[in-house]
C-alpha cells in the first residue's frame, strides 16, 4: 500500500511540474552569436592637400543623411609607397562630415591611405564609453552579452572622438580578463574618462596569431582563405593580447604583396613572435544592396529626423520592398509615419526621431582650423572647454607657497605658467615644458644626433644632413606624480594636459645656424603636440660638422627657441628654450630613486661625465597632503662608471624622518671641463651613422616581362642599410611592374662610409594563366638594378629555357588569337598560317621572275597578316 501511495505522489508531482512548464514556459539559454555583417559602405580613403588640414582628413563619400547612426572602423593601408603612419588614430563627426584624425594632433601626411568600413549602429555594432564605473587604470571594461565569458570572441575597435573628446593619444588593443573583455592603452597610461570606442562584433572577424613561420622582422603574413588572393580586399585589424604578448605598444597597419596581405608595425619594431590580431577582410563585391528598401511617397511638407525600419525576421520571401506612407505633419514640425506593410505581407514599425539640434563643431581660430571644445549641456557639466590663456596664469599661492611651487616646476620640468580650464568644474590644468634638450637614450647610452652625407657629389662639397631629436624629459610617471601632488594640495582630483595649440609650434634658431652657413630654407621641423614625444629637426649645412658639435659642447651653439601658440589667444606666444649644450644635466635629466633602500644600495654613474651631487629632492606624504623637501649633501665628484653610495646617517635620517617617501631625486652638476669626456661624446655624436651616405637604388626594367612571357612581375628588396642605424633589416614595399621599359627610384639606403651598397632582391613572375613563379633572393651592391633577359635566366635557373619559351609562346598565341584571328582557331592553324606567310616573305625567286606578280593566295595571306 505504501508503494502504491509513493507512486501516486510521484505522478502528481510530475504532473504538477508539467503543468507549470506549460503555463510558464522556461527560457532557453542560448549562446549569443554575432550576426552576419551588414555593411553600408566600405572604401579606401587617400589623404590629400585638398581633403586634409593638419591632423584631420575629411571623408567625402559617406552619405550625409542619418550620419549620427553610423559607425566607422579604420585601419591604415601602406599601399605600395606609404607613408608610414605612427600616430594613434580616431574618427570624428564634424557636422555632417566624418573625418579621421591623429590623436596626438600631429599632421596626417598627404598620400596616407586608410581602409574605412561604415555600418549602422546595432546590438553588435555600438559605441563604448569610458566611465568611472567601467574604468580600470589603463583599461575600460566592455559589458556585452556576446563578449562576456567568451575568451575566443573576435571584434574590431576604433577610437571615436564623439562630441567633446577627450583625446586619447595612445595605441589601443583588447584583452580578456575575469570573464570580460577590456579596451586598453598599450603603453599602460591611464585611460581618460569619457574616451569612446566604436565596437564591431561579427562572425566574419578571425584571429591571426604570429608564429615563427609567418613572421619576418616587423611584418607578419596572413594565411587565410578570407584574404589570400583578394587583392581588392579592404583589411581591418585590432591588436588582441588574449593569449598574446603583453608588452606591445605599436601602431599597426596592413599592406599587400602579390596575393598576400601582411600586418606590420608602423615603427618598424621587430615582432616578438606570438602577437595576435583580430582581422576582418572585406571585398568590394560584398557591397551588396540592403535587404530592405524603403520607398516613401514625397510628403507635402519637409521631413526632419530619420526613419528606422525594423522588419520581422522572415526568409521565405525574396521580394522585400517596404512602402511607407507619411501622414500630415504635426504642429511641432515632425512627421508621424504610419506603420506599413510590405507587398509580401510583412509589417514594419517606423520610429521617428526628434529633429537634431545643430552645433558648431568646427570653427576657424586665428590661423588654423582646430577642434574646439563644446559648451557643456548644463551648468554642472565637467567637460573641459580648453585653456583659459587670455587671463593671467593660475595663482597657486593660497595652496602652494613659492618655494614649493618652484620645486614642483623644476622637478617635473614644467614651464612656470600653468593655466586653468575655461570650465572650473573640469579640474583640468594645462602646462608647457620648461625646456627641450638632445634626446639621450639611457639603455644604449647614445645621443639622437645623426649626420648623413647626402650623396657622393655632396660629400665633395661638404654637404651633410643633420638630424636631431629633442625631448622635454617629461615622462608619464612624472605626469602621474605631478597630478597626485596638485590633487593633494588643491583638495580635488586634478588632470594635467599638454596645452592645446592653435597651430603647430615653430622653431626660432635666431643666428645659431646662420653662423654655420645654414640656409633657413634647408631647415625642417616636426613638432608633435604631445610633449612626451620628441621634436625632430633636420637641416643641411656646408660647414665642418666637427665645429658645430664643438660649439654645442662649449655652449657656443647659440639660443634656440620653440614658439608655442596656445589655443584661445590669437596673440600670445610662449617661448621655450632648446638646450643644445650636450654636457648639461638638462640632457640627462634628474637621477631618480624609488626608495631609501635603493639609495643605500648605491647608484652607478652611467653618464659620460663625472657628476657632483648637490642635493636630494624628496617628495613626501603627510596625511592626505604631499610636499617637497630638499636636503643638501657634501659636494664630492663621482667619476663616470663609479658607484655613489649614500651612507651618511644624518642625511639618511633627514630623508626618512617623519613621513612616508614617494620619490627621491638627486640634483647634480656635471664636470663639463672633462676633455676626455668631451672627446668621447663628440666621437659618439659624429661617429655612429655620421659616415652614412644616403643613396637611392635605381631600378630599370628592360625586357624581363617579354622574355619571361609574364603578365606582370613584383620586385621585392630588403637591406640592413634601410635602417639609418643599421640594426634592423628593412623589407621595402614591393614594386609592381606591368610592362617593360619602366624605371623606379624610390628605395633609399643609408650606406656607412667606406662600405659598399648592400641589399637583396627577389622577383615574382605572374603568368597569364595565374601561375606564380618566385625567385630566390639575389644579392646586389650597385645603385643601378637592371632586370632583363640575363637576370631572369640567373634568377630562375631551375626553369629551362624551353619552359619559359613555352610560356611566352602561350602568351603570344593568345594575343594573336584574340587580336588578329578572332580567337576561334587552333594553335596548329596559327602555326600553319605563320609558316606560309614567312615562307612567302622569304621565298627565293629566279632572276627572270623578279618582276612577276606574287601569287594571289600569298598576297591574301600577307594582307591578312
Amino acid at each position: 500500500m505504501k508503494t502504491i501511495t509513493k507512486h501516486i505522489k510521484i505522478s502528481l508531482v510530475f504532473t504538477l511540474f508539467l503543468c507549470i512548464g506549460l503555463v510558464f514556459p522556461q527560457r532557453t539559454v542560448r549562446a549569443v552569436a554575432a550576426k552576419p555583417l551588414t555593411i553600408q559602405k566600405a572604401f579606401k580613403h587617400v589623404a590629400s592637400t585638398a581633403n586634409t588640414s593638419g591632423h584631420i582628413t575629411t571623408l567625402g563619400n559617406i552619405p550625409t543623411t542619418n550620419v549620427e547612426n553610423k559607425l566607422l572602423f579604420v585601419t591604415h593601408d601602406y599601399g605600395s609607397r606609404g607613408p608610414y603612419v605612427t600616430q594613434s588614430l580616431g574618427v570624428w563627426l564634424n557636422g555632417k562630415k566624418w573625418t579621421i584624425f591623429s590623436q596626438n594632433k600631429s599632421a596626417i601626411k598627404p598620400g596616407s591611405k586608410f581602409n574605412v568600413l561604415v555600418t549602422n549602429k546595432s546590438s553588435n555594432a555600438f559605441v563604448h564609453k569610458t566611465t568611472a564605473a567601467n574604468k580600470a587604470g589603463a583599461a575600460t571594461k566592455i559589458n556585452h552579452r556576446a563578449l562576456n565569458n567568451n575568451p575566443n570572441a573576435t571584434f574590431l575597435i576604433t577610437q571615436n572622438y564623439g562630441r567633446g573628446g577627450p583625446y586619447n593619444p595612445h595605441h589601443v588593443g583588447v584583452r580578456y580578463s575575469g570573464g570580460f573583455w577590456y579596451i586598453f592603452n598599450l603603453d599602460g597610461q591611464s585611460m581618460p574618462s569619457g574616451a569612446q570606442f566604436n565596437v564591431l562584433i561579427n562572425s566574419g572577424i578571425f584571429k591571426h596569431q604570429v608564429t615563427s613561420n609567418n613572421r619576418r622582422n616587423h611584418t607578419t603574413g596572413i594565411n587565410s582563405p578570407r584574404t589570400n588572393g583578394k587583392k581588392q580586399a579592404l583589411v581591418f585589424v585590432t591588436f588582441n593580447s588574449q593569449g598574446s604578448i603583453k608588452n606591445f605598444n605599436n601602431a599597426i597597419g596592413v599592406y599587400l604583396v602579390s596575393d598576400k596581405w601582411y600586418i606590420y608595425n608602423e615603427n618598424k619594431k621587430y615582432l616578438q613572435g606570438n602577437e595576435a590580431y583580430n582581422v576582418l577582410s572585406y571585398s568590394a563585391s560584398q557591397n551588396t544592396k540592403p535587404r530592405i528598401t524603403v520607398v516613401a511617397k514625397k510628403p507635402t511638407t519637409s521631413v526632419t529626423g530619420r526613419v528606422v525600419v525594423k522588419p520581422r525576421t522572415d526568409t521565405r520571401q525574396s521580394t522585400n520592398t517596404v512602402r511607407v506612407t507619411p501622414r500630415t505633419s504635426t504642429s511641432n514640425g515632425s512627421v508621424r509615419v504610419a506603420s506599413g506593410t510590405t507587398n509580401t505581407g510583412r509589417r514594419v514599425r517606423v520610429a521617428q526621431n526628434k529633429p537634431a539640434t545643430q552645433t558648431n563643431v568646427l570653427r576657424n581660430i586665428g590661423i588654423v582650423r582646430t577642434i574646439p571644445f563644446i559648451k557643456p549641456a548644463n551648468p554642472g557639466s565637467t567637460d573641459r572647454l580648453g585653456p583659459e590663456t587670455k587671463s593671467v596664469p593660475l595663482d597657486f599661492s593660497r595652496s602652494i607657497d613659492g618655494e614649493q611651487y618652484q620645486l614642483f616646476t623644476d622637478t617635473f620640468n614644467f614651464f612656470e605658467d600653468i593655466y586653468k580650464d575655461q570650465n572650473p568644474r573640469s579640474n583640468v590644468l594645462y602646462y608647457f615644458p620648461a625646456n627641450y634638450s638632445i634626446n639621450w637614450d639611457k639603455q644604449s647610452n647614445k645621443y639622437d644626433f645623426n649626420v648623413y652625407y647626402m650623396s657622393a657629389e655632396d660629400r665633395k662639397k661638404g654637404n651633410v644632413l643633420l638630424n636631431v631629436e629633442l625631448t622635454s624629459n617629461i615622462t608619464t610617471d612624472d605626469i602621474d606624480l605631478a597630478e597626485n601632488y596638485l590633487s593633494s594640495r588643491l583638495g580635488k582630483r586634478i588632470t594635467l594636459k599638454s596645452i592645446d595649440l592653435r597651430e603647430n609650434p615653430s622653431v626660432d634658431f635666431g643666428a645659431t645656424l646662420t653662423n654655420f652657413n645654414v640656409k633657413p630654407e634647408s631647415v625642417s621641423t616636426s613638432v608633435p603636440s604631445d610633449y612626451q614625444k620628441p621634436i625632430i629637426l633636420d637641416w643641411k649645412m656646408e660647414s665642418n660638422v666637427d665645429n658645430f658639435v664643438g660649439a654645442m659642447l662649449n655652449n657656443r651653439s647659440g639660443n634656440v627657441m620653440l614658439n608655442f601658440k596656445p589655443y584661445g589667444d590669437s596673440l600670445k606666444v610662449v617661448q621655450v628654450p632648446i638646450n643644445l649644450k650636450v654636457n648639461s644635466p638638462i640632457t640627462y635629466g634628474k637621477i631618480k630613486f624609488n626608495s631609501l633602500q635603493e639609495l643605500k644600495e648605491g647608484w652607478t654613474n652611467y653618464l659620460d661625465y663625472p657628476i657632483i651631487p648637490k642635493k636630494f629632492i624628496v617628495l613626501k606624504k603627510r596625511g592626505r597632503s604631499q610636499y617637497f623637501e630638499t636636503i643638501e649633501i657634501p659636494r664630492q665628484e663621482v667619476a663616470s662608471g663609479s658607484k655613489y653610495i649614500e651612507n651618511d646617517p644624518t642625511i639618511l635620517n633627514k630623508i626618512s624622518e617623519q613621513n612616508s617617501i614617494i620619490k627621491i631625486w638627486l640634483d647634480y652638476v656635471l664636470n663639463d671641463e672633462c676633455r676626455t669626456c668631451n672627446q668621447q661624446v663628440k666621437r659618439k655624436i659624429i661617429g655612429g651613422t655620421s659616415g652614412s651616405e644616403i643613396a637611392n637604388i635605381e631600378v630599370q626594367i628592360l625586357n624581363a616581362i617579354a622574355y619571361s612571357g609574364a603578365n606582370s612581375l613584383k620586385l621585392n628588396l630588403k637591406s640592413l642599410q634601410g635602417d639609418p642605424n643599421g640594426i634592423n633589416e628593412i623589407e621595402f614595399p614591393s614594386l609592381s611592374v606591368n610592362e617593360d621599359g619602366q624605371s623606379f627610384n624610390e628605395i633609399q639606403l643609408f650606406v656607412p662610409q667606406g662600405k659598399e651598397m648592400s641589399y637583396e632582391y627577389q622577383v615574382i613572375l605572374i603568368m597569364d594563366n595565374g601561375d606564380v613563379m618566385t625567385s630566390r633572393w639575389e644579392k646586389g651592391n650597385t645603385n643601378l638594378l637592371v632586370l632583363g633577359e640575363s637576370q631572369i635566366k640567373r634568377l630562375f635557373p631551375d626553369k629551362k629555357k624551353d619552359d619559359l619559351l613555352d610560356r611566352a609562346k602561350d602568351g603570344v598565341l593568345k594575343k594573336v588569337k584574340d587580336s588578329i584571328l578572332g580567337g576561334d582557331v587552333s594553335d596548329e592553324e596559327i602555326l600553319d598560317k605563320g609558316i606560309k606567310i614567312i615562307g612567302g616573305l622569304f621565298k627565293k625567286k629566279k632572276p627572270e621572275e623578279e618582276n612577276e606578280e606574287p601569287e594571289e593566295e600569298e598576297n591574301v595571306e600577307q594582307e591578312q597578316f
